[in-house]
């Protein structure tokens, strides 16, 4: 079971991570950074999850 969601947040992590790229050179081109930040809070989020989820899985 864990592994299974383990594997979906890796997914996940990934496309966050595409994403948080994609609104880093967004932000660069047209010095707006609202959607910067959220994507930053978003794959901090994601990252923290995964941690937990492997820290569950090993237990």
């Amino acid at each position: 079971m864990w592994g299974n969601l383990i594997i979906i947040g890796s997914i996940i992590w990934a496309i966050a991570g595409v994403y948080f790229i994609y609104t880093l050179g967004a932000a660069i081109i047209t010095w707006q950074w609202k959607q910067f930040w959220i994507a930053l809070l978003l794959f901090i989020f994601i990252s923290l999850v995964q941690i937990v989820l492997a820290a569950l899985a090993e237990s």
